[in-house]
């Protein structure tokens, strides 16, 4: 087997890294079967712009200064917001998809 090192976002290798211990894989194995899951699909892989990367990492850079914020003061910032009514388009289905995904981000 031949061995291939490479650098990646903190970001990235994390969600990996968590992605491959929530089924049940390595890291390197949940990255191979990703790539092989990619190699198999008929989606191509466009090749992303210097000025696109540079943009992702000046955002990913903000995101680190600006730290995190803890559970209670993310519900106390919500619960503070103005509530609108959603646009017509916005199906109580899509609202009930949203709220799943939603939930599966606070189970991380």
């Amino acid at each position: 087997m031949s061995e291939l090192t490479i650098s990646l976002p903190e970001n990235l290798y994390q969600k990996l890294t968590a992605l491959a211990t929530e089924n049940g894989f390595s890291t390197s194995q949940y990255i191979t079967y990703l790539l092989i899951q990619q190699l198999n699909s008929d989606k191509s892989i466009e090749k992303v712009s210097e000025p696109a990367i540079a943009q992702q990492k000046k955002f990913t850079e903000l995101l680190e200064t600006l730290g995190k914020v803890s559970q209670e003061e993310t519900e106390i910032i919500l619960k503070a917001r103005e509530q609108v009514d959603p646009d017509e388009g916005l199906t109580s289905e899509i609202i009930a998809r949203f709220q799943q995904k939603i939930l599966e981000c606070k189970k991380h």
